[in-house]
């Protein structure tokens, strides 16, 4: 729920901003954030599809080997109650009304269709400054608490990037405060 409130404050401060002033009103701000209704076959299609395709996302896990969920390193989130899949549900939705309305919708504007998709979808690659290029590192923590001897060469495997970039992912979640310190004479 905390994720959700703050990937959209700053959109709802956008909005407030947009919206305010001498012949400016609420709709052309929520439109500018990606706030508008589709039309009536992309509806359709999205119900259509729904339903094969959290039926193909259960039995992916639900198929998963007993052996693999029992691998160090492996761990698979069960949601265990309707509140959590609520939290999921909500931390999704702000991430899109942040990344793909807010930000993305300010890149394509200004910089136009092609190059603004271009750079808001590789706001994680390792010269965005851009705070999704560290999404990935504190899983890092999580992999060293659950005693991966090499938590950097694990989320490397599982991002399918190389060692280099994935520690470069950890160095700037320290140096953003997301990660703590390494502990010295500890490489990996």
């Amino acid at each position: 729920m905390l994720a959700f409130v703050l990937f959209c404050v700053s959109a709802l401060v956008y909005v407030i901003v947009q919206s305010r002033g001498k012949d400016r009103t609420l709709r052309p701000a929520l439109s500018r954030l990606g706030a508008s209704w589709g039309s009536a076959s992309a509806y359709a299609w999205a119900l259509l599809l729904l339903l094969p395709l959290l039926l193909t996302a259960w039995l992916a896990i639900e198929l998963i080997p007993a052996e693999v969920l029992e691998t160090p390193g492996v761990s698979i989130a069960r949601l265990t109650s309707v509140s959590i899949a609520g939290g999921v549900v909500l931390r999704a939705i702000g991430e899109e009304i942040f990344f793909r309305g807010l930000l993305g919708g300010i890149l394509i504007r200004r910089l136009g269709f092609l190059w603004g998709n271009l750079l808001q979808e590789c706001s994680g690659c390792r010269r965005s400054r851009t705070p999704r290029c560290v999404q990935p590192a504190p899983h890092r923590g999580r992999l060293a608490g659950q005693g991966d001897p090499n938590p950097s060469a694990t989320m490397a495997d599982i991002s399918g990037v190389a060692l280099s970039t994935a520690q470069g992912w950890v160095t700037r979640a320290r140096a953003r405060g997301l990660l703590p310190p390494g502990r010295q004479g500890r490489a990996g």
